[in-house]
């Protein structure tokens, strides 16, 4: 009877052990795993309690209830290991928990149970098995006839968490880099379909166009049409003679050897059969050579704006001929008011304007492109200075019917003092006024264009190491008052002296001094109208006089006079 009461104990033990590895790995799902094994384990070793706690290092991860039964009495998720009974686990991997046990509370508390043993399996450090019996103890044979499958399962679950983990990765992975392709290709799209040039795909080897945007379709006027053939969008020969083909082809070669793009100006045909120049780029596809990226700007606008331009500065230069005339031979003044304000701004005004479009249609630019253009436009801004000057130039001219007041000159002189007082302030200049008259008969606006332009003067040609020093006088004379502005400027070699008067005489660049070389023939021009004469008197290097006298009995231009008193 024993032997046969062993020998059944024996087949029963393999029966247990044997369903116990059939639950093992009976779905991919952890969970799934767990609820087979433990319902085995439940049902065939007569348990009370059954629960397994996943931890993948049990220093330093928290454990977590994969699953238990009775599985209403538990909620899945993170608990706590204390420090001392992780440390039991690693030394003990197997051990039978029974009344006295140091950590049979902790057990007791992880299991919701109160009484009976517990048989506890640290599974190769990636998980714990805790199992629970209150109708018999647990021998140390069962303990050991379970061993080897539960560290099975302990293995599988691992692997189990190790695959969902990597898969995980994986597919997070492929998330990240799907949306980053999107993301790239949302770019790309969005340049292909919205730029202004026209893009196009061509496959080399076959010689079609497979690919277009809509800047295309509406630069080569394609309507409703579909193009595939390159004959289609170019006329057989360009301006040279040459081929359309072998003009291609030279650029084609460049590519062939190593260069990732080629640029050109190339006659392209609209589908209606209108040729028009264009500039064009050819580029390489990284991953197949054969397949090209071809682009082309529409240059016939650009051409358009050069030609209005070229028009534009034609017209300036033959006005500026007009005005040469008109200052060599000093003929009809009056007359250059309108056409300053007219004939010749507007042109300038055009030139401006289309040479600032002519930049922002062509960016970027090359340095060579930007210089011109630069200096198209300097110079333009610089003739309408010029232009703006020679304006009040000859209105000084021409008013000659400006009313003679009386009017205080040294009043006048403070005035235009303070008026300058930040220059004047910039430069530390010294200005002393002594012996001005407060009562003569002049015309107070020219008067004041007059010692304002004298006064200016005097703090300009100066040498930025010398304090600027200027003394404003002024003493009676029978028949006219003379005036005195002398500085410690640069002074006036003798050569010059006799020539400064003279309308657009410069003896600096405006990289020096600024100006027009209009306003001491402005000056001129005002002393004139008062009856009176300039001068000066200078010497090189130490500073200058100029003088002027104003007549002291003047009538109007226009041969009126008033009582009325200014400033």
């Amino acid at each position: 009877m024993l032997t046969n009461a062993t020998d059944f104990k024996i087949v029963q033990d393999l029966s247990v052990l044997y369903e116990l590895a059939l639950s093992i790995g009976v779905s991919g799902d952890v969970r799934e795993n767990c609820e087979s094994f433990l319902n085995v384990l439940m049902s065939r070793k007569n348990l009370s309690f059954a629960g397994y706690w996943l931890c993948e290092d049990i220093d330093r991860k928290t454990p977590e209830l994969i699953y238990a039964l009775p599985f209403k009495n538990f909620t899945p998720g993170n608990v706590t290991f204390s420090p001392e009974f992780k440390a039991f686990l690693k030394k003990e991997r197997t051990s039978i928990v029974a009344k006295g046990h140091d950590f049979l509370e902790h057990i007791q508390r992880l299991t919701n149970t109160t009484t009976g043993e517990y048989l506890v399996y640290n599974t190769d450090n990636s998980g714990v098995l805790i199992l629970h019996r209150n109708s018999s103890p647990f021998s140390l044979y069962e303990m050991k006839q379970l061993h080897k499958v539960v560290s099975k399962f302990g293995l599988f679950i691992k692997s189990l968490i190790v695959q969902q983990r990597t898969l995980m990765r994986e597919n997070l992975l492929k998330e990240q880099v799907t949306a980053q392709l999107y993301k790239s290709e949302n770019k790309y799209q969005k340049l292909f379909d919205h730029t202004f040039d026209a893009v196009f795909n061509y496959d080399s080897e076959t010689k079609q166009i497979n690919h277009y945007n809509q800047a295309f379709r509406q630069i080569f006027r394609l309507g409703d049409q579909e193009v595939t053939e390159i004959a289609d969008i170019m006329p057989a020969y360009q301006p040279g003679g040459e081929s359309s083909c072998a003009y291609v082809r030279t650029y084609r070669d460049s590519l062939e050897q190593g260069a990732q793009a080629a640029r050109f100006n190339f006659l392209h045909k609209r589908i209606d059969g209108e040729v028009f120049e264009s500039e064009t780029t050819i580029i390489t596809d990284a991953k197949d050579e054969k397949q090209l990226i071809v682009i082309v700007k529409d240059l016939t606008e650009l051409r358009k704006k050069q030609y209005e331009l070229a028009k534009s500065l034609e017209t300036l230069n033959a006005k500026n001929e007009e005005l040469q005339h008109y200052i060599d031979s000093n003929e009809a003044l009056e007359n250059f008011a309108y056409m300053a304000s007219h004939d010749l701004q507007a042109p300038l005004r055009t030139v401006i304007s289309f040479t600032q479009m002519l930049k922002r249609s062509i960016e970027p630019m090359s340095d060579q492109q930007e210089e011109y253009v630069d200096f198209i436009v300097n110079a333009s801004q610089n003739m309408q200075q010029l232009i703006r000057d020679l304006l009040v130039y000859s209105k000084v001219d021409a008013d000659k019917n400006t009313a003679i007041t009386k009017l205080n000159v040294e009043n006048m002189v403070k005035t235009i003092i303070s008026e300058l007082k930040v220059n004047i302030e910039e430069k530390s200049a010294i200005l002393e006024v002594a012996g001005l008259p407060t009562n003569i008969q002049g015309n107070p606006t020219r008067l004041r264009q007059l010692f304002q332009n004298l006064i200016s003067n005097a703090l300009k040609f100066v040498k930025s190491d010398v304090q600027p020093k200027i003394t404003i006088s002024a003493e009676e004379q029978e028949s006219h008052w003379k005036f005195y502005i002398n500085d410690n400027g640069i002074g006036i070699k003798p050569e010059y002296q006799s020539k400064i008067f003279q309308l657009f005489q410069r003896l600096h660049t405006k990289e020096e001094y600024e100006g027009t070389g209009i306003g001491l023939a402005m000056c001129q021009k005002i002393v004139e109208q008062h009856e009176g004469n300039i001068g000066i008197e200078s010497e090189f290097g130490k500073g200058s006089t100029f003088y002027f006298t104003i007549q002291k009995d003047l009538q109007n231009f226009a041969g009126n006079t008033t009582d009325k008193t200014t400033l």
